[in-house]
């Protein structure tokens, strides 16, 4: 009963926004740690790996959205949460729920890493890469192809987060192997059988390209500024303004800039 309130509690919380979200949220962490007094690691070890992975996901929900040092002890505390789960959902018995939870704790690591500055905060990207990277040796393309795609685009994107901040080889390095797995990832995320999500794979690689202009060893920046407004282009084919506003007006906005860059270059 608990751990159902929990999860209504937490999905209100998701479509609110301010105080009565958070006060939501709170609730929800609240009615998952009663559940958990019920459904011990010892005598039900899958209901209580189901609750820590639920209490992970309200935790790095609610860190995600919090500023500062608040939000940060938050996202500490979903990682704790998944890494516990992860004690009872391992590869070999629980596959399926060992992907999907390695997969929520490699994006609490991303989103950490991003809120962290210095050597610690890429050490932070480079567990997230690490986590995605494990979930691929278990989910295949053959047999889980939504889901591998979508794991790939997620890599693609902790590892252009990761080069973007490493400079000289290493980081290039990085960014090259994001442009790899988003393209792998567009493998299986067609514009014919999915095109929001081929969409939003087109606007990660116009991102990507982007950095990589940027970065500090790159001698050609005009072949990734081009290659960057290809992608913004292609996802402006399937992003709708009206259904899609932020993710159409970012995208919008990327490609400006991408065209005031090209311009002195001719």
């Amino acid at each position: 009963m608990h751990s159902d309130l929990a999860r209504v509690l937490r999905v209100l919380s998701d479509r609110s926004v301010g105080p009565q979200s958070d006060a939501q949220h709170a609730g929800a962490v609240a009615a998952n740690g009663v559940a958990a007094e019920f459904y011990t690691e010892d005598v039900h070890p899958e209901d209580w790996a189901a609750l820590q992975n639920n209490l992970g996901n309200m935790l790095a929900s609610s860190g995600a959205r919090t500023e500062g040092a608040a939000g940060d002890a938050l996202l500490s505390r979903a990682v704790v949460a998944f890494r516990a789960a992860l004690r009872v959902r391992t590869p070999d018995d629980r596959p399926l729920d060992w992907a999907f939870t390695q997969t929520n704790l490699a994006t609490a690591l991303r989103n950490q890493g991003n809120r962290t500055d210095g050597q610690a905060g890429l050490t932070l990207l480079d567990q997230a890469v690490a986590a995605f990277r494990a979930v691929l040796l278990v989910c295949a393309e053959d047999r889980n192809p939504q889901l591998w795609s979508g794991i790939q685009n997620n890599l693609g994107n902790a590892l252009g987060d990761l080069g973007a901040r490493m400079p000289g080889p290493a980081g290039a390095a990085r960014l090259a192997e994001a442009a790899l797995a988003f393209h792998a990832a567009l493998r299986v995320r067609t514009q014919d059988q999915h095109p929001v999500e081929w969409a939003l794979t087109q606007q990660n690689l116009c991102d990507l390209e982007h950095e990589r202009a940027r970065h500090d060893t790159c001698t050609d920046d005009g072949l990734h500024l081009r290659a960057a407004l290809a992608h913004a282009d292609a996802s402006l084919q399937a992003l709708d303004p009206v259904r899609m506003p932020h993710d159409h007006g970012v995208t919008t906005a990327l490609r400006d800039k991408i065209l005031a860059a090209i311009a002195p270059n001719g």
